[in-house]
């Protein structure tokens, strides 16, 4: 109902007018308060009339209640800091008429504390219910809308009884029997009730009462929202929350502090509550806000420093001397001059420390990362660390460690969550990390709120982090690799175990089953019926050669026996001449280094070649439909092999299959790089290198002028039947 209200009353087009008129007609009444309170000090006033300290509360509320009404016209809030604002300002003015016309003998003295009278009242309620609807101009639950409603309809009434309440004037309920003026209220109405100005009076100090008792609710309020909200709402009620709950030592510092302090201390009060609730609303970077703060504090701390100094030594040279004057003061002016260089030197580093970290020293950022990285008991938790440290100590909201693929290795603060100021990504500055020329992620920084970019010396120093951490997330996804490898690994384990056990149980099981019943069954014949026993020998003869060849493939499938008995190239042109044996149009040729002999080879590499080699050239065959493959195999300081063939190619959308995804595991578990591509004019290129040990290296002659051997493998030709030979 207020937000509307207000809408209904401010049209949109008019609300940069109406605003200005209300704080400028808070700003006239201010400085009416003051001239009017020192024309009643100058006369001789003997201060009966001291309501218009209500006036230091106007600052608190007209400037952020601007700010708010400007940049965010459709929130009530805004409004209902200016309506305070006005009626605070009104109320001063009032009292600080009252104050100088009973000093003076002026007219209408009781008009005026009658206008302070009423004028007070509002500025409480307006304040809780803007709590209520803090940050975004509607309750937050239900079960509130009774205690936001409730003050507004109190104070109203309260405004009308202070109005129409004959007899002496009440202004505020700790002087329930009036002010010692005497005045009486120039409109008072009895009602024509015998005892009508006692109950006036008492529902008024009551009502009156009332608007406290809802601006601790709205303050309770506060602080239960802000213990159940998370997120981005949980940060915005968090400094309010904060305010709210100062309140009750704030008010005793006004009760126990003398008067003269107290009216000070509850204006900074009110505009400190304000100005945090409209920075709140305004997500806290937007218009500079966290700027202005740490300017104005290190502007407060500068101020402080040199009145403090001015104070103290005009206090303790007056003492010595026991006198004050321009001298005393000269010399107090003369000691805070001296003082504020120094000081100025170590508040500035203060704040810089409070707000920006320890960035002005780089060597402490940089030690603090090397112990935390040393004390970490893995890289993972290492890269944890150093989030952490940067962090911390350069006060920055979120760091991460990214992969290239965008994958967070490790962060810390709020990088990347939906609420945490309307997206992370876009204020954060990402440095590369490489190690050894190649690109292993980024640093993900975010800067500060109110900042759009680090300063120049920020920069510096997180290159030079990031330089160090490159080294950290190579090892970390080394390890990561590795852990994927060691799954691969125990995965292809099992899945071999399991087609052995298979091929064992449903092929080579049942088959010797049969020769044994039928070399059972030619046993028990042999005497009564020869043939028949004949018969069944062949057969058995024949299921056991077929017994004999899967074993032998299954040997064969565990590893080519060829392989280590002649070596990686007779073993490739001994599968090249088996793969023609099964194609009648199919050409492989086999390229090597002169001499055609690489010599031994580590195992792994001969095993990983030869799978790579007889899977391009299944694939080229199976897939590309060619007729002709070239195999080139030479030795350098790694194995380089080159597989071409004049197929069909690949097509625009070709994804990885099994026999490639098997080409490229093999040459990554042994630190080497597969490409895979078109071939010059038609065709596909597989390009794999295989890096040997150091212990099995060897120096190489460079390469030869003149065309490298061609080894032709024999061309197709029919399998020759083979003589049965007894006991095979």
């Amino acid at each position: 109902m207020t937000p509307k209200l207000f809408a209904w009353l401010i049209p949109r087009r008019r609300t940069r007018q109406v605003s200005t008129l209300m704080a400028a007609s808070s700003a006239v009444l201010a400085a009416a308060t003051v001239a009017l309170v020192v024309v009643a000090d100058a006369s001789g006033s003997n201060g009966d009339v001291d309501e218009w300290v209500f006036g230091w509360l106007t600052p608190g509320f007209i400037v952020p209640g601007l700010v708010l009404a400007r940049r965010r016209p459709d929130l009530a809030i805004g409004w209902m800091f200016l309506v305070a604002g006005v009626t605070t300002a009104l109320t001063g003015a009032g009292a600080g008429y009252a104050d100088a016309a009973l000093a003076r003998g002026w007219p209408a003295a009781d008009w005026g504390l009658w206008v302070a009278s009423w004028a007070w009242q509002p500025h409480l309620a307006l304040g809780a219910v803007a709590l209520f609807l803090f940050p975004d101009g509607h309750v937050a639950a239900r079960r509130w809308r009774w205690a936001a409603t409730v003050p507004l309809v109190l104070t109203t009434l309260a405004i009308v009884l202070a109005v129409i309440r004959p007899g002496v004037i009440l202004i505020t309920p700790d002087r329930p029997d009036g002010t010692p003026t005497g005045l009486v209220n120039p409109v008072g109405l009895g009602f024509g009730l015998e005892g009508g100005q006692e109950h006036l009076r008492s529902a008024g100090s009551l009502l009156a009462a009332a608007g406290s008792v809802s601006l601790l609710v709205a303050s309770v309020s506060v602080v239960v929202r802000f213990l159940r909200a998370r997120g981005a709402r949980r940060r915005q009620l968090g400094w309010v929350a904060a305010t709210q709950v100062l309140d009750p030592v704030i008010l005793l510092t006004i009760y126990v502090v003398p008067s003269s302090v107290g009216p000070v201390v509850a204006g900074v009060q009110t505009f400190l509550q304000q100005a945090v609730v409209a920075a709140a609303i305004m997500r806290w970077r937007l218009y500079g806000i966290d700027v202005v703060v740490r300017r104005s504090l290190l502007a407060a701390g500068l101020l402080t420093a040199a009145l403090g100094t001015y104070a103290a030594v005009v206090a303790v040279v007056g003492a010595a001397v026991r006198t004050t004057g321009p001298v005393v003061s000269a010399v107090g002016a003369t000691a805070a001059v001296f003082a504020f260089g120094p000081l100025s030197v170590t508040i500035r580093a203060w704040v810089n420390r409070l707000f920006y970290g320890r960035r002005d020293d780089p060597y402490a950022v940089v030690a603090s990362m090397s112990h935390r990285l040393s004390q970490a008991p893995g890289p993972d938790d290492g890269l944890r660390a150093l989030t952490e440290t940067l962090t911390s100590t350069l006060r920055v909201p979120f760091a991460a460690v990214v992969t290239p693929a965008g994958d967070v290795l490790a962060r810390s603060g709020l990088d990347s969550e939906a609420d945490s100021r309307d997206g992370s990504q876009a204020d954060a500055v990402e440095l590369p990390l490489d190690h050894h020329g190649e690109r292993v992620g980024a640093l993900r920084v975010g800067r500060r709120r109110g900042e759009d970019a680090f300063a120049h010396t920020e920069h510096v120093l997180l290159a030079d982090v990031a330089r160090q951490v490159g080294a950290a997330v190579h090892a970390v996804t080394l390890l990561h690799d590795l852990r994927v490898a060691r799954q691969r690994l125990v995965l292809a384990r099992e899945d071999e175990r399991r087609r052995l056990q298979r091929d064992l149980h449903d092929g080579l099981g049942p088959q010797l089953t049969a020769v044994i019943l039928k070399i059972d069954a030619a046993r028990n014949r042999i005497g009564s019926d020869p043939s028949l026993a004949d018969r069944l020998l062949v057969e058995t003869r024949a299921e056991t050669r077929a017994a004999v060849d899967d074993i032998r493939r299954l040997v064969y499938a565990l590893g080519d026996p060829t392989l280590e008995a002649i070596g990686l190239v007779a073993a490739l042109r001994d599968a090249a001449s088996r793969l023609q044996r099964g194609s009648d149009t199919l050409t492989i040729d086999i390229v090597t280094d002169p001499g055609g002999d690489l010599g031994r080879l580590p195992a792994a590499v001969e095993v990983a070649a030869y799978r790579v080699v007889t899977e391009a050239i299944t694939n080229a065959v199976r897939h590309g439909k060619a007729r002709r493959c070239t195999v080139t195999v030479r030795l350098r300081r790694d194995l380089h092999l080159q597989i071409v063939d004049d197929g069909r190619g690949l097509a625009a959308d070709w994804k990885a299959g099994v026999g490639v995804r098997s080409i490229q595991e093999r040459s990554a578990e042994l630190g080497g790089h597969s490409e895979i591509g078109p071939a010059p004019g038609k065709g596909t290129l597989v390009a794999v290198i295989l890096p040997l040990n150091d212990a099995t290296t060897r120096t190489v002659q460079p390469d030869p002028v003149g065309p490298d051997p061609v080894v032709p493998v024999p061309g197709p030709r029919a399998e020759q039947p083979r003589k049965e030979r007894s006991g095979e």
